[in-house]
C-alpha cells in the first residue's frame, strides 16, 4: 500500500478501478472506498478505543493489584509495536503484519512490568511482580480485547497512606484515539484524595483519573475525610420571569428563608452553597445531593419543584466526592401572585414635604397619584415605607419609575420638571412608576403632575433721547425708558407688570427731587419718561412680574451725560490780606466741564448762606476756565467758609451743588485798632521822660515846663474822629 498525506485544498489520486482507497484522520474511524466510486462524499465518525488500567492497594499497604483491560476496535491499531502500525486500521494492520494469537499474547504480556518505580509508588515506595502476569486475548479480525492481571508486593514497609504517584499514559491516535483510563482504589474510608496535580473524575477510595492529552506522572495527596461545608442561606434559585436574586428573606445561616411564586417550577441551586474543605474547591459536580421536599424525593445539585403550599421545609443530604456527609436545611414562602404590597409615597422638596392625594383602584392595582411641584425644581419622590410580609419577613420590593425623557430604577429618586403646566402642551403632565415584588406581582402607580411656572420673564429696557437710542441719560434732559424687548417664555406682553425705580449706586432706593430725577410718567407702566437731575452715577432698576407671580430684574447703572454748560468751581484764592469790615477781592477759578459754551455766568459767594459777592462773567467756553475777580466785604474775622457757586440761567441746582466749592479763607481784624495801640505807646513814653526829667534837675524852685511832642493821628483814624 501507498500512504498519502492530504494537505488542504483538492487531491487527486490516480490508481486502478480495482484498488481500495483507505482515508483516515487523527480520532476518527477510517473510511472505504474502491477508486472507481469518484466524486464520492466522504464522512467520517469519531472513533475511540478504551485501555483500563486499575490499580488497588491492599488495606495494610503490602500488596499491590494490576488489571489492564484492552478495548480496541477496528478503527485503532496497535500502536508502536507491529511493523504495520501505521495502516490506519486495525483489521488491515493485523492482515499486513500476520499477528497470530501467540503475538498478541506476548504483546500484552510485556505491558506487566516487574517494577514499579516508573508507573506507580506509595509514599514513595515502589512495588515488585510477586509472578508471572495472567493475560487473557479475545480476538476477531477488527476488534481486540485483552486482559493482564499481576500482583505485586511493595519493596519496603509502608505505614499510613500519604501519597500516591502513578504513570499516566496520554491518548494517542492511530488514526482512532486509544483513551487511556487509569483508576486507583484504597481501602481506608478516613481518608480522601486531597489534592492533585490533574483533573479527577472521583477522589474517594476510588480515584478515578481523568483522560489525559499526554503522558503524566499524577502526583495524589491524601488527608482525612471533613464532611462539606453547605450554607443554608446560599442557594441559587431560578424560576421563569424572575425579577431579581433577592429571594433570601433572611440571612440567617442557620435557619434560611425564601420567597418562590406559587403554582410555578422553581429551580434549586446547590452548587453555590457547598464547598469540600477536603480539596479545598467547590468540586459539587462529583459530590451527591439527596432533595426532600414535602415528602418528593429528588437528587442532583440542580432539582425543580413546582410549590403548591405557603410553608414548604427543604431538606438536603451531600456526600461530598471525599466521603464527607453533611445535612442542609431550610424554608422556602411560597407568595401567591395577586398579593400587592402596601405602598406608601411621599415627595419633599429642599427638606419640605410636598402634598399629594392617593386613589387606589383595585381592578388594575392601579394608584393615581396627584401633586403640585415647581418648575425645574429637583423633588425628591419616595417609595420608603412600602412593604409586602411574607411570613413576617420583607419581600423584596423593585421600584421603577418613568418621568418624561428619563428612567430610574430604586426606591428614592429625584427629578425636576422642565415644563410649566401652562405651556402650551403641558397642561396634562404625567409619571410612571411600577412596585415589582420578587416573586413578579406589579403594582402600578400614575402621577398627575401639575407643574408651577418659576420661569422668570427676561426683563431688559433700552433707552431714547428726542428718538434716538443712547447708552446713558442726558444730565437735565427728558428720555425714555422703555421695556418693550422684554419677553416671557409663557406670557404675552400685555400680561406682564412692570415696576421701575431709580437708586444710588450704594443700592438706596431715591426719591423724586430737584437733586435726584423728576419721573414724567407713572413708574409702573412698560415706559417711563425721566429727567435726572444729578450728574452723579444712579442704577436704573426694572422689575417684570408675570401672572404667575415670577419677578424678572434688569438692573443697569448709568453714568450721566452732560449736554450742557458743566460749571465747576475749581478754587478760590484770596490775593492780599482780607480785614473784617473791609472791601477785599477773591479770585474764583471756574472751569466748564460741559459740551456747550456758558454765557452769562453768575459766580456767587456765600458765608454761612448769605451772598457776601457776586459778578457776572459773559462767557466761557467748553473746555475752559476762567479766573472771575469777586469784590466782598468779610463780616467777621478769623478762619471763614467760602462757598462759592457758578451757574447760568435754567441750570438744575443739582448741576449747582454738584459744582461748588467751599474753601476756608484768613481774616484779620479792622483796621482801626492799630493805630489806637500805637497812641497809646506814645503817651506811656511821654509820661516816662516827663519823670525822668525831673529826676535828674533835682526838683530846684524854678520850673521849667515840659514841652510835650506833638502827637497826630494817622488819617485814616482822624476821619474817623
Amino acid at each position: 500500500y501507498t500512504v498519502s498525506h492530504f494537505t488542504n485544498g483538492s487531491f487527486a489520486i490516480y490508481a486502478p478501478s480495482t484498488d481500495i482507497i483507505l482515508v483516515e484522520s487523527p480520532g476518527y474511524w477510517p473510511y472505504f472506498f474502491t477508486s472507481a466510486q469518484n466524486h464520492h462524499t466522504i464522512n467520517l465518525t469519531k472513533d475511540v478505543s478504551n485501555v483500563y488500567y486499575n490499580y488497588s492497594i491492599s488495606q495494610n499497604l503490602q500488596m499491590l493489584y494490576q488489571n489492564i483491560t484492552f478495548q480496541l476496535n477496528n478503527g485503532t491499531a496497535i500502536p508502536n509495536y507491529f511493523a504495520n502500525s501505521s495502516v490506519g486500521s486495525l483489521y488491515w494492520q493485523m492482515l499486513f503484519d500476520h499477528i497470530t494469537s501467540a503475538q498478541l499474547i506476548r504483546y500484552f504480556y510485556g505491558l506487566a512490568q516487574n517494577y514499579t518505580s516508573g508507573t506507580f509508588m506509595v509514599n514513595g515506595v515502589y512495588y515488585s511482580i510477586t509472578g508471572s502476569p495472567k493475560v487473557t486475548v479475545y480476538s476477531t479480525p477488527d476488534s481486540i480485547k485483552a486482559y493482564v492481571n499481576a500482583t505485586y508486593t511493595n519493596m519496603s514497609s509502608v505505614s499510613g497512606l500519604s501519597t500516591i504517584d502513578v504513570y499516566v499514559y496520554g491518548t494517542q491516535n492511530t488514526p482512532g484515539s486509544i483513551q487511556y483510563n487509569f483508576n486507583v482504589t484504597y481501602h481506608n474510608s478516613s481518608l480522601a484524595v486531597s489534592s492533585s496535580n490533574v483533573p479527577l473524575i472521583s477522589s474517594y477510595k476510588y480515584v478515578k483519573i481523568s483522560p489525559l492529552s499526554s503522558n503524566t506522572m499524577v502526583k495524589l495527596k491524601l488527608s482525612p475525610v471533613q464532611k462539606p461545608i453547605v450554607s443554608n442561606n446560599s442557594y441559587t434559585l431560578y424560576w421563569k420571569n424572575m425579577v431579581s436574586d433577592n429571594y433570601v428573606l433572611n440571612d440567617n445561616a442557620s435557619n434560611a428563608y425564601y420567597v418562590v411564586p406559587l403554582n410555578q417550577t422553581v429551580y434549586l441551586n446547590a452548587s453555590t452553597a457547598y464547598f469540600n474543605p477536603v480539596t479545598n474547591s467547590n468540586d459539587y459536580a462529583q459530590a451527591n445531593f439527596t432533595w426532600s421536599i414535602n415528602g418528593t424525593t429528588e437528587y442532583s445539585y440542580n432539582v425543580s419543584y413546582k410549590f403548591y403550599d405557603q410553608v414548604n421545609k427543604v431538606s438536603v443530604r451531600v456526600v461530598s466526592p471525599s466521603g464527607g456527609v453533611a445535612y442542609s436545611n431550610f424554608t422556602v414562602i411560597g407568595l401567591s401572585n395577586s398579593t400587592v404590597p402596601a405602598v406608601k409615597f411621599s415627595a419633599s422638596l429642599n427638606g419640605r414635604t410636598i402634598s399629594s392625594t392617593k386613589n387606589y383602584y383595585v381592578s388594575n392595582n392601579t394608584y393615581l397619584i396627584s401633586l403640585s411641584v415647581p418648575q425645574s425644581a429637583s423633588v425628591s419622590y419616595s417609595f420608603y415605607g412600602s412593604s409586602l410580609k411574607a411570613d413576617s419577613y420583607n419581600v423584596f420590593l423593585m421600584y421603577s419609575w418613568h418621568f418624561p425623557g428619563q428612567t430610574f430604577i430604586g426606591q428614592n429618586v429625584s427629578y425636576a420638571f422642565q415644563h410649566p403646566s401652562i405651556a402650551p402642551g403641558y397642561l396634562n403632565q404625567y409619571a410612571y412608576a411600577n412596585i415589582t415584588t420578587e416573586v413578579g406581582n406589579v403594582t402600578h402607580v400614575i402621577f398627575h403632575v401639575y407643574v408651577n411656572d418659576t420661569t422668570p420673564p427676561s426683563a431688559t429696557f433700552f433707552m431714547m433721547y428726542n428718538g434716538t437710542y443712547i447708552k446713558n441719560p442726558i444730565a437735565g434732559k427728558s428720555i425714555v425708558l422703555s421695556a418693550n424687548n422684554t419677553t416671557d417664555p409663557y406670557y404675552p406682553f400685555s400680561d406682564l407688570k412692570f415696576q421701575w425705580k431709580i437708586e444710588y449706586v450704594n443700592g438706596t432706593v431715591a426719591q423724586p427731587s430737584s437733586t435726584t430725577y423728576t419721573n414724567m410718567t407713572a413708574l409702573n407702566m412698560s415706559y417711563a419718561i425721566i429727567q435726572f437731575n444729578t450728574v452723579n452715577s444712579m442704577i436704573i432698576s426694572l422689575n417684570v412680574t408675570n401672572p404667575s407671580g415670577i419677578s424678572g430684574y434688569y438692573n443697569k447703572t448709568v453714568s450721566m451725560v452732560v449736554q450742557s454748560p458743566r460749571l465747576v468751581v475749581k478754587s478760590i484764592y484770596s490775593p492780599k490780606a482780607a480785614y473784617q469790615g473791609s472791601s477785599s477781592k477773591v479770585y474764583v477759578n471756574v472751569s466748564n466741564l460741559g459740551t456747550i459754551n456758558a454765557y452769562d455766568v453768575n459766580v456767587t459767594l456765600y458765608v454761612n448762606g448769605k451772598v457776601v459777592g457776586s459778578t457776572t462773567v459773559s462767557e466761557i467756553k467748553a473746555g475752559s476756565y476762567y479766573n472771575a475777580t469777586v469784590t466782598w466785604v468779610p463780616p467777621t474775622s478769623g478762619k471763614i467758609s467760602l462757598y462759592a457757586t457758578a451757574e447760568v440761567g435754567n441750570e438744575p441746582s443739582a448741576f449747582v451743588t454738584a459744582g461748588a466749592l467751599t474753601q476756608t479763607v484768613s481774616v484779620n481784624p479792622p483796621a482801626y485798632r492799630t493805630p489806637l495801640i500805637v497812641v497809646s505807646v506814645i503817651v506811656v513814653l511821654v509820661v516816662i521822660v516827663y519823670v525822668y526829667y525831673r529826676i535828674r534837675s533835682g526838683g530846684g524852685k524854678t520850673t521849667q515846663k515840659a514841652v510835650q511832642p506833638k502827637t497826630e493821628l494817622p488819617k485814616q483814624q482822624q476821619k474817623k474822629k
